[in-house]
């Protein structure tokens, strides 16, 4: 780590120790990827696919009457 680093560490934060502080870094790190874990997956509901799919069918018939020009 830096001196500046280690400096800004050791004047701004309330953790007695750089290490204390990258320790907590850690285990924030690991709470937020294990939330993202738990966090159940969102399907797209039939309407967002329903849509996704006609926009996609009209770009395509817009590059085919591209290409056929």
């Amino acid at each position: 780590m830096s001196e500046k680093m280690h400096e800004y560490v050791v004047e701004q934060s309330v953790y007695g120790t750089v290490s204390e502080y990258v320790r907590s870094l850690i285990r924030k790190d690991q709470q937020e990827r294990a939330d993202d874990a738990a966090r159940p997956v969102v399907l797209p509901s039939r309407a967002n696919r329903a849509m996704a799919n006609a926009e996609a069918l009209d770009h395509l018939e817009k590059l085919r009457a591209i290409l056929e020009r």
